[in-house]
């Protein structure tokens, strides 16, 4: 498997995993405020802030499995515990709270701590394969298909009410062909690919999807989230 791009547009490696017991890498160069963003499909497993570290969100990567600490953060983005995003979702923007050398703007910088297993890991072992949005020029959006459903209806979990449409009785070849936009687009559905039905891997890409493009991460694909999927740009 192919390293995950970089979560944003780093200069230069300021200081190195491992260099005087340092717990991760550090990225600087960068300005302040520049947007760091998820680098492929997770969880938001834990958010915090302290006079070390700053402000820190952690990513937990499907991926390898590794837990991702991004560290020092100027704002971070409201994403709640437990929210998943996808790659290219905003987590937060470079900055320099907490315990930076030197003091202030001059100390921006990206400390990444990444652990597998409990163990910490070098970050550069996972992370360096180009950068996120940077991998492919954004393509030109399209005119998305109507949308299939009858008003107030949506693409949704099976166990939901009536208005809840998962593909097991009914309008199965229409979420198909959203499913395969989806894959076109770059997302990963799991093992079973476009096949119609909504599940975990599906409700998993939808919430992550809407987060990236400023959507309601409510996992439901209704008017809003299907026109997206074709009409605004892959990026």
């Amino acid at each position: 498997m192919n390293k995950l791009p970089m979560p944003f547009p780093a200069d230069r490696i300021t200081r190195v995993f491992g260099q005087d017991g340092h717990s991760g890498n550090d990225w600087g160069g960068t300005p302040v405020g520049t947007p760091i963003l998820a680098s492929g499909l997770g969880t938001v497993t834990d958010k915090w802030s302290n006079a070390r570290a700053g402000n820190v969100t952690e990513i937990t990567y499907d991926a390898f499995g590794i837990k991702a600490a991004l560290c020092h953060q100027e704002h971070q983005a409201s994403l709640p515990i437990g929210a998943r995003v996808g790659l290219g979702t905003v987590v937060g923007t470079l900055g320099f709270s907490g315990n930076v050398v030197p003091k202030g703007r001059q100390g921006a910088h990206l400390h990444m701590e990444v652990t597998k297993g409990g163990k910490l890991v070098n970050p550069l072992d996972y992370f360096g394969d180009g950068v996120v949005g940077a991998q492919a020029p954004a393509q030109p959006a399209m005119q998305a298909p109507p949308f299939p459903l009858p008003d107030g209806w949506y693409f949704g979990p099976q166990d939901g009410p009536q208005w809840s449409v998962s593909g097991f009785h009914g309008y199965r070849d229409e979420l198909r062909q959203f499913m395969q936009r989806m894959i076109d687009r770059g997302w990963d559905l799991g093992p079973s690919g476009a096949d119609g039905l909504y599940g975990k891997f599906l409700g998993d890409v939808t919430e992550a999807f809407q987060r990236e493009k400023g959507l309601h991460p409510d996992r439901k694909i209704g008017p809003a989230t299907w026109r997206a999927a074709w009409e605004m740009p892959v990026t």
